[in-house]
């Protein structure tokens, strides 16, 4: 288990002194795969396109302002405990739109046996919408991932100099 792994099990909503068969599914799901680190994956669904328009939504709710305070969707600290607290923040919002996918879903097929199509395809859309906000979670935490990777990596080159 690498230490952010140790951090996460430590918060409150993981706390456990013997992680259980659900917390190590979770880590394990939400640790960036091999084929997700360069996000050229991502890319080719044109997630970032994507993310500039969450974005400029973004700095319009926000009114322009400067992010420097802890949030879901700008990096607000480029230390590791900065990047790490955000990586948390990423697990949380995939899971709250996993979990509205899912619903839509469900709905989609509801009004879909029900013939009610155009009621089918709104959710079908909200499925969609609800995915690609999931791949810019993967997105970011695997660019966070490498990030960390390099912080501590110097960190180690400079205890062996």
């Amino acid at each position: 288990m690498n230490p952010l792994e140790v951090k996460l099990y430590q918060d409150e909503t993981l706390k456990t002194r013997n992680p259980g068969f659900l917390n190590k599914m979770a880590s394990w799901y939400f640790k960036p795969k091999s084929f997700e680190r360069n996000g050229k994956l991502y890319e080719l669904f044109g997630i970032k396109i994507f993310k500039k328009g969450v974005v400029k939504i973004g700095k319009k709710v926000a009114g322009n302002e400067k992010v420097n305070h802890a949030n879901n969707y700008y990096l607000w600290d480029s230390s590791q405990e900065g990047l790490e607290a955000f990586d948390y923040k990423t697990r949380r919002n995939e899971s709250i739109h996993l979990t509205w996918a899912a619903y839509s879903g469900i709905l989609a097929s509801t009004e879909f046996m029900a013939n009610n199509l155009g009621s089918c395809e709104f959710q079908t859309g909200l499925i969609i919408l609800n995915l690609y906000c999931v791949m810019l979670q993967r997105y970011n935490r695997a660019r966070l991932h490498n990030a960390i990777d390099r912080i501590e990596a110097r960190k180690i080159n400079s205890t062996h100099s």
